[in-house]
């Protein structure tokens, strides 16, 4: 992408069975050899300029880190075994899915509150930050919240900062949640959950979150047949009510599309 950063595709899939994401139940897991990897890595520290890379892969205890690699993906616990393993990265994703410990458990994503803590801490010994993401709008999600704002040490330091990312549950073909009922998730309040976040340390920055109509617009379209695409029409521009737009769906004659409950669906007969 442009003159700055060079994207590598290291692997495909991912070894994991978590019940929201399309990566691991859709496509086979493969890596590429660590040998080519290493490689690819040379050939980019040998070129003159702040060139970066990024290495794409779900496995990242299989690709090399260094200080011209961009923000690598990992795992908490893997983090926290040796957080020296990544000390040449300036900043980190972080997939922690669910604000409560119960909801992780429940997703295949078993991250427990106490690592939580002990991340934030460990990241501001090592002064370097980190992307958080979070998928929202399910009934419980502001309960939840309030559990997740117990890992959060109250303290009044900015630095190194923490960012949360959120975005609505989409329910992709072949997983575990592919057949979600839309009509059960709703807004959430970005402003409030940041303020919350901000009164108990000022590490704490939060990304926009896309409306919910347009992200659950995704869904729908997933689900249509030929004809069904035709009446779905485009996706949401403008800021429109989450209650409104789903009676602008029923009133379409595409309300059998929101339980996800319909006999068939697109992929049914297709191989992941």
């Amino acid at each position: 992408t442009g003159k700055a950063v060079y994207h590598f595709l290291a692997g495909r899939g991912c070894s994991n069975r978590c019940s929201f994401c399309f990566t691991s139940w859709a496509k086979k897991y493969q890596q590429a050899p660590e040998s080519l990897l290493v490689e690819v890595q040379k050939v980019m520290e040998s070129k003159p300029g702040n060139v970066k890379l990024h290495f794409i892969s779900n496995d990242h205890l299989k690709v090399p880190v260094g200080p011209r690699l961009v923000n690598p993906t990992i795992r908490i616990r893997d983090f926290l075994k040796d957080p020296t393993k990544f000390s040449k990265s300036r900043s980190f994703h972080f997939g922690i899915e669910r604000f409560s410990e119960a909801g992780r458990k429940e997703w295949k994503k078993p991250i427990k509150n106490e690592e939580l803590t002990q991340l934030y801490s460990v990241l501001e010994r090592t002064n370097q930050e980190c992307e958080l993401f979070f998928i929202v709008g399910m009934p419980g999600t502001e309960q939840e919240f309030e559990e997740f704002l117990t890992t959060i040490p109250v303290e009044i330091k900015n630095r190194p900062r923490l960012f949360m990312k959120m975005t609505y549950l989409d329910p992709t073909p072949f997983t575990p949640l592919a057949r979600y009922d839309v009509r059960q998730l709703g807004p959430v309040n970005r402003e409030k959950i940041y303020g919350e976040l901000i009164s108990r340390s000022k590490r704490w920055r939060s990304y926009q979150v896309r409306q919910l109509a347009a992200e659950t617009w995704r869904c729908l379209f997933r689900r249509c047949n030929d004809e069904e695409v035709l009446k779905l029409g485009n996706a949401p521009t403008k800021q429109i009510p989450y209650k409104e737009w789903l009676q602008q769906i029923e009133q379409k004659g595409l309300g059998h599309l929101l339980d996800g409950q319909q006999e068939n669906m697109p992929w049914d007969n297709i191989e992941p």
